[in-house]
């Protein structure tokens, strides 16, 4: 286990799938913190290289002979930052089983289907999703989470996938175990292409066979949540409250001032024109995830919230 852990702090490896541990939000956890300790090593006077991504020994060329340098820098603008166009997770599961979730998700919605109404479930998708979490069997709750037909599954029977959905109660429920079993993953060529020409474009084809001979299908390009499929306020309310398992007042104790008082206003229904928040779209950036939380609190109250939002 300590080989493990430390192993993939290296490089953020995938050798945990096959056991379903726990590595994966320790990459991303660890990557942040690195990032944080740099600036405060910066801010102490640490000095570092000063070339460590170009240079003769830097990282480019530790990973490849002939980086492609311009790259780096390639439409950098401060109009246009990365983090202005991140996707949100809705299902708190792998980001490459999203597509065949959301249309899973609407079919369900719209046919009014269970488990029980299933025949067969085909999804067809590309090659890095079918290495990834084309896994029949996971054997534990964080491995069900790179399972596209545990996710699968689930998204059917409870019409969603979020954190309770990967309990142990959950992933040994025989009704999913048994729904798995009807669901075939296949590599898709069409599917492969469009992730080819657009790296972005994580899509996946659902089939699904009805008990009653009814087929049902839908293509989804891009997951919902991502920028070109954004989720709407309440669901992101909903994603940053209810997921991450605080309420209002937790939340709020770790906002900016302005936060503090728009969600006093909401709280309290005050007279105070909430509306004054929302004019400046940098505020919005900042504390979206907050604001959109307390504009679901009473929305009926607060006519004339941008259309955007």
């Amino acid at each position: 286990m300590c080989y493990g852990s430390a192993g993939t702090q290296a490089a953020g490896l995938w050798e945990f799938l096959k056991e379903g541990a726990m590595s994966k939000p320790l990459h991303t956890g660890k990557a942040s913190y690195s990032g944080v300790l740099s600036a405060y090593l910066s801010q102490k006077g640490f000095t570092a290289a000063s070339e460590i991504l170009e240079g003769e020994k830097g990282f480019c060329r530790a990973m490849v002979k002939e980086p492609h340098l311009e790259k780096l820098t390639e439409n950098m603008s401060t109009d246009k930052l990365k983090i202005d166009i991140n996707s949100f997770k809705p299902y708190a599961c792998c980001k490459h089983a999203h597509a065949a979730l959301y249309a899973i998700q609407e079919l369900r919605k719209s046919h009014s289907l269970q488990p029980e109404d299933i025949a067969e479930i085909k999804l067809y998708v590309n090659d890095i999703t079918n290495y990834l979490i084309n896994n029949p069997q996971p054997r534990t709750p964080y491995g069900g989470k790179f399972s596209i037909q545990y996710c699968s599954a689930a998204m059917l029977k409870f019409g969603e996938v979020g954190i309770t959905q990967f309990s142990d109660e959950c992933i040994h429920n025989k009704e999913l175990t048994d729904l798995m079993q009807r669901i075939e993953v296949i590599r898709d060529e069409a599917m492969e292409q469009l992730h080819a020409a657009d790296a972005s474009k994580l899509a996946s084809r659902v089939e699904i066979q009805l008990q009653n001979g009814q087929t049902l299908t839908m293509q989804v390009d891009y997951p919902k949540g991502d920028p070109e499929n954004p989720l709407t306020c309440v669901q992101l309310a909903v994603k940053v409250c209810v997921d991450s398992r605080v309420d209002a007042q937790a939340y709020c104790s770790f906002a900016a001032a302005d936060a503090v008082n728009l969600y006093a206003a909401v709280l309290h229904k005050s007279v105070m024109r909430v509306d004054i928040f929302y004019a400046s779209d940098n505020f919005f950036r900042l504390h979206k995830s907050f604001l959109l939380y307390c504009c679901m609190l009473t929305i009926a109250d607060f006519p004339g919230i941008p259309e955007k939002w």
